[in-house]
């Protein structure tokens, strides 16, 4: 009897069960691969927020992104408050702004709002109502948007703009110090009033590592941080401040072990050396 040059019908299911397991085992590497790729693409407009940064201190006597706010306290303002009220014309009080604030004005010089976007943040989406001026009309005074429209549309934290000092509140930012975090990942803490971090010891386990790191790219276990002196890095844990602290607390102790009395405070952020970033703030009540 001639054999038929065809597979039987277990034959042709081994071989889709083969292919199937294959492909389990491929899927996992797959999503891997890809989440570092979203990685290095938000490290690569980082480097663009450094270039930004670089561009508007040049054009504002080396200053930070600065907004003057009789609180002080930006952490209890809610992003996108101000949304609809223009900044003023000659440096008077705008009022209380968000920390988002600080960024947006890099939108106001002409970058892109979806350069704050991580596509690794599934929670963020761009501002897609920037506008320049209230009538769309060029020949009138521009008339710039104060802040992003909510919380969702910045994927990033940035430097807390004031700390405490002998003199009251005074700039966050030390100028001098290179190594400091001036932008990073958004903070574990946004949209979440009850985290606080553990210490992180050098043998603290993994998972809390990641605990403590930003949801952006929680998965694979790193941040993307740009630094003063505006290069960026790609760490896998959070305490990579000047002094080796968290720079998702007001603390200005080095992690190598317990730490008592860690605060989420911008009033508790008592050195200019202490990397403390904040934002974006979903809530007014969040600390």
């Amino acid at each position: 009897m001639r054999r038929s040059n065809g597979f039987t019908l277990v034959e042709l299911l081994v071989v889709v069960g083969i292919i199937g397991m294959l492909a389990s085992m491929l899927v996992p590497t797959i999503r891997v691969a890809l989440a570092i790729a979203e990685a290095n693409v938000c490290l690569g407009q980082l480097k663009g927020v450094g270039t930004a940064l670089q561009l508007y201190r040049q054009q504002n006597d080396q200053r930070w992104p600065w907004i003057a706010n009789v609180r002080s306290d930006w952490s209890k303002v809610p992003t996108g408050a101000s949304r609809d009220q223009p900044l003023p014309q000659d440096n008077t009080d705008p009022g209380e702004r968000s920390i988002t604030a600080l960024m947006f004005l890099l939108v106001r010089e002409g970058q892109p709002a979806k350069l704050f976007v991580c596509p690794s943040d599934s929670d963020a989406v761009e501002d897609t109502q920037v506008r320049r001026d209230h009538d769309g009309d060029p020949e009138t005074p521009m008339e710039y948007y104060g802040d992003f429209a909510g919380s969702r549309n910045v994927s990033y934290s940035y430097q807390a703009p004031v700390r405490r000092g002998d003199e009251g509140f005074v700039n966050g930012v030390a100028d001098d110090d290179a190594a400091g975090v001036i932008v990073a990942e958004k903070t574990p803490a946004a949209g979440d009033p009850a985290w606080r971090p553990d210490a992180l010891a050098a043998d603290t386990p993994i998972e809390t590592v990641r605990a403590n790191l930003s949801p952006n790219h929680r998965g694979i276990g790193v941040i993307n941080v740009l630094r003063v002196g505006l290069d960026v890095t790609q760490p896998r844990r959070p305490d990579v401040g000047t002094d080796l602290d968290n720079i998702y607390t007001a603390s200005g102790r080095r992690q190598t072990g317990a730490r008592d009395g860690v605060s989420l405070s911008v009033l508790q952020h008592l050195s200019a050396r202490d990397g403390f970033l904040i934002g974006p703030v979903a809530d007014a009540n969040q600390p």
